[in-house]
């Protein structure tokens, strides 16, 4: 008797949703670094590069997220 497969999209979905608006969260406080370090240039630059990083992770997780609950309602 083989188990029955079960799908995770779902779940998936809700993860990537849940982590991704963390790391967008994530990605505030860090740009709000960039413009309270306005003595060392160096920290306004690894802030700022930072802060995009952040950014486009989060909002490709938070996408991915929105992708596969899509494909889950079909």
């Amino acid at each position: 008797m083989e188990p029955e497969q079960v799908d995770h999209t779902k779940r998936d979905a809700e993860t990537f949703l849940i982590i991704g608006g963390f790391v967008l969260l994530l990605a505030i406080p860090v740009g709000l670094g960039h413009f309270w370090e306005w003595h060392s240039r160096h920290a306004q630059i690894v802030n700022l590069f930072a802060t995009a990083a952040l950014f486009v992770v989060g909002a490709g997780m938070v996408w991915r997220g929105f992708a596969l609950l899509k494909r889950v309602k079909r």
